[in-house]
């Protein structure tokens, strides 16, 4: 009888266990979901930002200048980095990202 509660407490725990795991995914995942999407509204709003800039001859001429300028991710998005932000490390992985990704983009440009 011991060992067949043995075996129940084994068996319990593996799947405590298994529970924790799959919920830590979760999180992982919903963490990196809402930092896509953070990273989308940014670029939509870089887009605009981009377009409208355009849309004006002195501010394109100012736009043209900035082309030339080396941008850092740091730059782009100054929380990066810190740990004093709160971020989770998908917005802050994200938000790395996105700043790298409008670098790279805005030198195409």
């Amino acid at each position: 009888m011991k060992l067949l509660e043995e075996k129940e407490a084994v068996i319990n725990a593996k799947k405590r266990k298994i529970q924790d795991e799959d919920v830590r995914e979760r999180d992982v995942i919903d963490e990196l979901t809402a930092a896509l999407e953070q990273e989308r509204q940014l670029r939509h709003l870089y887009e605009r930002m981009f377009t409208f800039w355009a849309s004006f001859p002195v501010l394109s001429q100012l736009l043209a200048k900035a082309n030339t300028l080396l941008l850092g991710p740091s730059i782009a998005h100054p929380n990066v980095g810190t740990s004093s932000t709160g971020q989770t490390r998908g917005a802050a992985a994200a938000a790395a990202f996105t700043g790298f990704f409008f670098f790279e983009n805005f030198q195409k440009w």
